[in-house]
């Protein structure tokens, strides 16, 4: 697992994931991914049909955290969240 730093959520639930990240997993603008929380974790992947949180990565390589998801992990914004890199179909998101 390689650990790719710290992101702040922005006012809008936004977290922008690194050019190389968005390279490694092929996301590109308008990439569905999923976002599965796990205990103290939220593991992100490609879309899955199965997923209860879905978003899409936009043209400046953002991901929108959905407010459920925030409330059920207890994050807010500004909130400071690791990024790890586990392989090329998944990240796991932890707050800081």
């Amino acid at each position: 697992m390689h650990d790719f730093g710290v992101k702040t959520i922005d006012e809008f639930g936004k977290m922008v994931l690194h050019l190389e990240l968005r390279t490694k997993l092929r996301l590109s603008a308008g990439t569905e991914v999923t976002l599965f929380p796990v205990r103290n974790i939220v593991v992100l992947q490609k879309a899955n049909e199965q997923a209860k949180f879905t978003t899409m990565v936009d043209e400046l390589g953002r991901v929108t955290m959905p407010k459920e998801l925030m409330e059920q992990m207890g994050w807010k914004q500004k909130n400071k969240i690791s990024i790890y890199y586990v392989d090329e179909h998944m990240l796991i998101l932890h707050k800081s």
